[in-house]
């Protein structure tokens, strides 16, 4: 059984959230959906869901947890094998993007080598630059040779690829929120101390690895998300600061000197595209 656990107040992102699930499960097994709608924080959702999951299935080995976002779906009727797979090689939970190394309030901060996974974002239409050849009407010295200018960047994919070493990176100890697989009760969502959004899934993973569990990134998973983190929002330092206190003797003593890292991003214009190459990245990595 997989339990796809998500909290959302939209009907139409939960409908096509299941929709797009459903193509990609149907007829690999049973599953089923819990979403929660009115819970005050992921944690409290997920908590929630959990509990409902293990009350209707139990905890069977073969009982999984998904604990996703309402604008996450994978891409590739290989997802329900591959996951299986890796959580049968003794894994007990399994993220799409994380990191090694906790040094801060942002599970990739640590950068490479210490950060794995790969997803494909959406990204609507936006304004980029482009270089182009310096012109006697530029104002900026002819020196340069060439001037960055904006331009109309239509919708694309964007493929973040964090690290893609290996098809599964062990030794994980944090990760990303927007997907993230486990056996029944191995995370647990401290709804006490985080009350919005952010850091539930830092504090969730760094636990579940502090208590010995098995936790792994997958790079094999083809996953989309069609949004991109919120670290500007006004509640992200309330919450990173309960994450710093609760963890404070086993963090850095000082805050890391960067906050964050370009990614290996490849821009496709159609999903099809997108997932050749996430495919290409994990094969060229077992030849």
């Amino acid at each position: 059984m997989l339990s796809l656990i998500t909290a959302s107040r939209s009907p139409e992102k939960v409908a096509n959230w299941k929709r797009a699930w459903t193509n990609i499960l149907a007829g690999q097994g049973p599953f089923e959906f819990l979403v929660q709608e009115n819970a005050k924080s992921i944690c409290e959702a997920y908590d929630a869901g959990q509990r409902a999951a293990i009350e209707h299935s139990g905890k069977d080995r073969d009982h999984l947890l998904i604990f996703v976002h309402d604008d996450v779906q994978p891409l590739s009727q290989t997802f329900a094998p591959r996951l299986r797979a890796h959580f049968h090689a003794g894994i007990d939970v399994v993220g799409g993007a994380g990191a090694t190394k906790c040094i801060g309030d942002k599970w990739f901060l640590a950068g490479p080598p210490f950060v794995h996974g790969q997803v494909l974002n959406y990204v609507g239409a936006c304004k980029g630059t482009r270089p182009r050849p310096w012109r006697s009407t530029d104002t900026v010295p002819s020196t340069q040779t060439q001037v960055m200018e904006e331009v109309d960047v239509p919708q694309h994919f964007s493929l973040a690829a964090f690290g893609v070493y290996s098809r599964l990176a062990r030794n994980i100890c944090v990760a990303d929120g927007f997907f993230l697989a486990a056996r029944p009760g191995v995370l647990v969502w401290d709804k006490h101390t985080y009350d919005h959004f952010h850091l539930y899934d830092c504090d969730a993973t760094y636990t579940a690895y502090k208590q010995g569990y098995q936790v792994a990134i997958a790079n094999d998973l083809n996953l989309l998300h069609a949004s991109q983190g919120g670290y500007n929002q006004p509640e992200f330092p309330v919450q990173a600061a309960k994450f710093l206190k609760k963890w404070e003797k086993h963090l850095p003593p000082q805050p890391p000197l960067v906050n964050g890292f370009n990614t290996c991003g490849i821009i496709a214009g159609d999903i099809h595209s997108a997932v050749e190459v996430m495919e290409q990245l994990v094969a060229n990595t077992e030849t």
